[in-house]
């Protein structure tokens, strides 16, 4: 108890371990073997109280304890629904074109599309743009 279970290396451990799960998936595994890992990583995981609710249930439940963090939370579903990297690209050079054009209104209509599809966009001091997911 005086080590507090080294839990941070625990936590390292698993991050390997996800690692090499991910470069695996990557090349493709049957559906069999990709049930038999997350039954794994739960039970790892059941140790530090990880990996134990299905990603729907977690968000219901953060986003009903913390609302605050709902927008958070969808942010990357709405960017998975909504745009493409491509089409994000394209939307930030077009908006960049119209910021040097100085079309305002147009600049400021193609931040909102970016924005209403979970897409923050920060200018820099130096005229790039950084883009948030």
């Amino acid at each position: 108890m005086d080590d507090d279970f080294n839990s941070a290396l625990a936590v390292s451990e698993m991050q390997q371990l996800r690692a090499a799960v991910n470069a695996v998936l990557a090349r493709g595994i049957s559906r069999s073997s990709s049930q038999t890992v997350l039954k794994l990583f739960r039970k790892f995981g059941a140790v530090l109280g990880l990996f134990q609710l299905a990603v729907k249930d977690w968000k219901h439940i953060v986003v009903t304890v913390f609302p605050a963090v709902e927008k958070d939370i969808a942010m990357p579903i709405a960017v998975k629904k909504g745009l493409s990297e491509e089409a994000i690209r394209k939307l930030v050079d077009e908006r960049n074109e119209a910021r040097h054009q100085k079309d305002w209104e147009r600049a400021d209509a193609i931040r909102k599309q970016l924005a209403d599809a979970g897409v923050t966009l920060e200018d820099r001091p130096d005229g790039t743009t950084r883009v948030r997911r």
